[in-house]
């Protein structure tokens, strides 16, 4: 258990840390392109406001997303049209891996469309009308507007009318984004894989309380059950021994019963405590799983009889499975058992096994009185799980033989469930 435990933590401190890195890494990228996206999009806006120049530098920088590094490093194009589409001129200095062909190509077949900026064959554009740059530009200042008829002094004739189509490279920057996420990956990786031994020194400290209080539990119900069972035999000799000098009598019978209960418990309780202590290591084997449940259902026939409960068995033979005998007829017995205390007279138990599909499903079904029947079934393989209106202490239960099923069900890499399947049945399936 101290084991498992310990893998638990260690499991759930590195889940905690790779979300933690996911989330780092994940929130860096996406600001690293949503800023590289504006970015792009505000130079092609500035680019295309200046007729295809940049007249200045910005002299804004904000660190590895900066304006004046993109700007720097920007590889674009810029394509001057008439009014009526044809290209007049090419500016290609920004940009050395582009021939003037695949430029007016390009160009052309942004001006085609109705949008005013996307992306084209690994291009972002914008295209603006000149004429309306003109009409926009303010003015300097002390400057007339009759000064500027022929549109202002800084731009050539040519570059007042029609429209200007930038395209930019975005390819480098895609590999720029690639990279920084692949870098920021592989740092992420290394991180969780530095945290690994940390977190494994780390957890022996962190479980080394919870380990004692459990070796102390363990010790404590071992040392209590064998303490127990002595002044036990003892007072189940002296009820003998009243019995063949006086005679039974409804008081020797409360002794004896008593008795055999306290019994029960106490080696149920030893029995849970090994099984945590060890981890029941089986040994597995392949058996006759039909042969197994008939088997451990006949210590249980006549007292069903004497009872007059309706018995249905319904074993499909030959099922063969993988597991510990041994431990498994335990199982069955407890869940028997219990079939029998919660079974009023008169009462149907059911039992089958069948083959379902690579597993193999047990089914073990009795009634109950409705005031008997859990709200939650699950809760039965709790220990000492007892719901106020299900306390019966005539049935002889003590809430931990459940407990003891589970956990040989989890030993041999099976399931055990409860479920209610009607107000008045309960049924317990194992699958192995």
């Amino acid at each position: 258990m101290v084991r498992n435990l310990q893998k638990k933590f260690i499991m759930t401190a590195m889940l905690a840390i790779t979300i933690l890195l996911v989330v780092l890494i994940a929130g860096i990228n996406i600001l690293n392109f949503i800023v590289t996206d504006r970015n792009q999009k505000e130079l092609l806006e500035r680019v295309c406001t200046q007729r295809g120049r940049l007249m200045q530098e910005d002299d804004r920088d904000q660190g590895i997303f900066g304006r004046k590094d993109l700007q720097r490093t920007s590889a674009f194009a810029v394509v001057y049209l008439d009014e009526s589409g044809q290209v007049t001129r090419t500016d290609l200095s920004h940009i050395f891996e582009m021939e003037e062909e695949e430029a007016r190509k390009l160009a052309l077949e942004a001006y085609a469309l109705e949008d005013r900026e996307g992306r084209l064959e690994g291009f972002l554009y914008r295209k603006e009308d000149l004429s309306q740059l003109e009409s926009e530009r303010p003015l300097p200042e002390g400057e007339a507007p009759e000064d500027f008829a022929q549109g202002p002094p800084d731009f050539p004739a040519q570059e007042t009318t029609g429209t200007v189509l930038v395209l930019l490279d975005v390819a480098s920057q895609r590999g720029n984004l690639m990279s920084f996420l692949l870098i920021s990956v592989g740092i992420a990786l290394v991180c969780l894989a530095a945290m690994i031994l940390p977190v494994r020194l780390l957890s022996h400290y962190m479980i080394r309380p919870i380990a004692e209080n459990i070796q102390r539990q363990k010790e404590f119900v071992t040392n209590a059950g064998h303490e127990i069972k002595t002044p036990l035999a003892i007072i189940q000799a002296n009820a003998d021994a009243l019995e063949l000098f006086q005679g039974e009598s409804k008081w020797t019978r409360n002794i004896k019963a008593q008795t055999l209960r306290l019994s029960g418990l106490m080696q149920n309780l030893l029995t849970l405590s090994r099984m945590d202590e060890t981890g029941l290591n089986l040994a597995m084997e392949a058996f006759d799983l039909s042969a197994a449940l008939s088997e451990s259902w006949k210590p249980f026939a006549d007292p069903a009889a004497v009872r007059k409960l309706g018995v249905t068995l319904e074993i499909e033979e030959g099922v063969r499975v993988t597991g510990n005998r041994d431990s498994i007829q335990q199982l069955f017995s407890i869940l028997f058992d219990n079939a029998l205390k919660y079974t009023p007279e008169g009462g149907e138990i059911r039992i089958s096994l069948e083959r379902d599909s690579r597993y193999a499903l047990v089914r073990a079904s009795n009634s109950c009185r409705p005031d008997q029947m859990p709200s939650d079934p699950s809760r039965l393989f709790d220990r000492f799980y007892r719901e106020d209106k299900a306390r019966n202490q005539k049935a002889g239960g003590y809430g931990i033989g459940l407990s003891a099923a589970m956990a040989i069900a989890k030993a041999n890499h099976a399931s055990l469930s409860a479920a209610a399947v009607s107000a008045d049945v309960v049924e317990f399936s194992f699958r192995i």
